[in-house]
């Protein structure tokens, strides 16, 4: 009897631990990067250049967007075809020591920069005429993946800056 019981309780045990033991899948896409050729991206992600990417977040609070309740970008500020022509990523930032273009967007650069001394992305925006969004911690090899976002004027390594557009005058 006693043995019985025991087998019982152990049967129920695992019946527990297996379904009722928290197995769950919790993707996880906050350093993920998709293609979005037909300009579809799952929930709270944008299509920028061909890729899902999140909202800028404009500085730390995540909120700010360049998309309203709709989805539709902001419309563009009166006169748009008289505006200065923007230089591309390459030409603005190329000269970057460890250069690479993650994404161009509108309105600004994404890029990895690779430095032999820790800068900060907050000089690196500005050495090329630029204002540094936002900044993201980026390991070699894995050049366009975003790790721990950081204020412009944390100083590293390897990273990501994300700097406005400008004309390309470098001033």
């Amino acid at each position: 009897m006693r043995s019985a019981v025991t087998m019982r309780l152990a049967t129920s045990a695992l019946l527990v631990i297996a379904f009722g033991g928290g197995c769950f899948v919790d993707y996880d896409f906050e350093n993920t990067s998709f293609t979005c050729v037909d300009g579809t991206c799952p929930s709270g992600y944008q299509c920028v250049a061909e890729r899902c990417v999140l909202p800028a977040s404009g500085g730390d609070a995540g909120s700010g967007g360049a998309a309203d309740a709709s989805g539709a970008a902001d419309a563009d500020t009166p006169g748009d075809d008289a505006a200065v022509q923007l230089a591309t990523c390459d030409e603005q930032f190329g000269a970057s020591t460890g250069y690479q273009l993650c994404i161009e967007a509108e309105t600004t650069c994404e890029f990895f920069h690779l430095a032999a001394v820790p800068e900060a992305c907050a000089d690196v925006c500005a050495l090329y005429g630029a204002t540094c969004i936002t900044t993201f911690n980026a390991t070699e090899g894995t050049e366009c993946t975003r790790e721990e976002e950081a204020v412009c004027t944390t100083t590293r390594s390897s990273q990501i800056c994300i700097c406005s557009r400008g004309d390309g005058s470098g001033g």
